[in-house]
């Protein structure tokens, strides 16, 4: 299931983003931010991964990534602040850990 799910979000194109919807926006955040929890935490972490929200907080993008935990009446998170970022004539969607 999480295989398919990360299949799924990496068919959505994730680095060049053209000021769409509000929809394509977040859903391209929720993938660059995906791809940094799946490269980037220990493979315990990632193995645990639970849920995934996303949503617009002005001209920022937030996701809060879930995950289990040893106590199983705690889930945790990473939370990620994503932005378009323009350089060069190009836009791509930065997501900083937080």
């Amino acid at each position: 299931m999480k295989s398919l799910l990360f299949i799924i979000l990496f068919a959505i194109p994730c680095i060049s983003v053209a000021h769409g919807s509000k929809v394509e926006i977040v859903s391209t955040a929720t993938s660059v931010a995906l791809a940094d929890f799946f490269k980037k935490e220990p493979n315990t972490v990632v193995k645990s991964f639970n849920a995934v929200k996303s949503w617009v907080s002005g001209s920022q993008i937030k996701v809060k990534v879930y995950y289990n935990s040893n106590d199983k009446y705690n889930a945790h998170y990473i939370y990620y602040v994503c932005e378009v970022k323009h350089s060069d004539g190009k836009e791509e969607m930065a997501c900083d850990k937080s």
